[in-house]
């Protein structure tokens, strides 16, 4: 099941040695053998581990396998212990640079994944595409709205938005709408409260502090 590799030596080395002393402090409970490998609830495939060391051990599993849908599945848990942090948990923290280098090696499993014959959308484009012609009732757009409210978007994902619609003409009908003046404006006579204020200011100082990091400066 796991390959005979180096990262199977290092996993199994942190296995026995929390086998091998007493509890102490914070520990998360680890499956050896993962559950989506058919691992069990059992004493015998349980252990206690440190935050960094459960972390660790997530990322030797990712690369103890080489069947497409194993990696993805131990991936899957993997990226989980990135974000996800039930009350009580005290998860460990990456370094930036740490994080950009696991993003980038997800990105190529998905890809392997989900490539070809294997992407459910496989030859599905336009008439044979299940959502063709669809229109989203109000409903489903106040659902939709009302999931994104809070959400952060990524460097990377403003990047390849503004990639998208670069070089992208706006029609005569839009350039009019957004060049309305006085009441035919739809934020004439609206005031921004000092929240709103405050949240934009943080967001252009954001900004601009990203595209120092981006460049280097």
């Amino acid at each position: 099941m796991f390959t005979d590799s180096k990262y199977k030596k290092w996993y199994f080395s942190i296995i026995e040695n929390a086998k091998n002393r007493p509890v102490v402090g914070y520990t998360e409970r680890h499956h050896i053998l993962p559950k989506c490998l058919g691992g069990k609830d059992t004493d015998d495939n349980l252990v206690n581990l440190t935050a960094r060391e459960h972390f660790i051990c997530h990322w030797l599993l990712t690369k103890m396998v080489t069947e497409t849908k194993s990696k993805y599945q131990l991936w899957n848990a993997f990226s989980c212990m990135l974000y996800r942090e039930r009350p009580g948990q005290d998860r460990y923290k990456v370094s930036g640079k740490i994080f950009e280098c696991i993003k980038i090696a997800g990105a190529k499993i998905k890809s392997e994944k989900f490539k070809g014959e294997n992407n459910p959308m496989f030859g599905k484009r336009g008439s044979l595409n299940p959502n063709f012609g669809k229109k989203w009732t109000e409903e489903h757009r106040v659902n939709a709205s009302i999931s994104h409210l809070g959400q952060t978007r990524t460097i990377e994902s403003r990047k390849k938005q503004s990639e998208k619609t670069k070089g992208r003409k706006q029609t005569i009908e839009h350039i009019n709408k957004r060049s309305r003046s006085g009441e035919e404006n739809h934020m004439y006579g609206k005031k921004l409260s000092p929240e709103t204020i405050a949240k934009r200011t943080a967001t252009l100082k954001a900004n601009k502090l990203a595209k120092k990091l981006a460049v280097g400066v």
